[in-house]
């Protein structure tokens, strides 16, 4: 079946950008994973391919673990735990692939409470 060999790699693409660039600051492959065309829907992310690249690195975003990864068709929803600033957030990201690239993006995020 060509849809669930399809909805594979776009989740191991995911996998292997949040790791390698996002966990492990590779910025140097951060375009081999975001289209040029990157359709931005984050605004403190910037607008563009540069921007979004740019924010993770002068914030010093970390993805600390992400806990899960689904995909359907085109698109990949990952939860995980994210350092932007060193605060701690519950972060979504939805990424829609096309061509074995990040071509839109979207987030959701909300600070982690600190443990009483």
């Amino acid at each position: 079946m060509i849809v669930p060999l399809l909805m594979k790699d776009h989740k191991n693409t995911i996998r292997l950008f949040l790791t390698e660039v996002m966990q492990n600051h590779h910025f140097d492959r951060f375009d081999d994973y975001v289209s040029q065309d990157l359709f931005q829907h984050d605004a403190s992310l910037g607008k563009t391919r540069e921007d979004w690249k740019t924010y993770s690195q002068d914030h010093q975003v970390t993805y600390d673990f992400v806990f899960k990864t689904l995909g359907q068709g085109n698109y990949v929803v990952t939860y995980s735990q994210v350092f932007i600033d060193a605060v701690a957030y519950a972060y979504f990201d939805i990424f829609r692939l096309a061509n074995g690239q990040i071509v839109e993006h979207y987030t959701n995020k909300e600070v982690v409470p600190d443990r009483l």
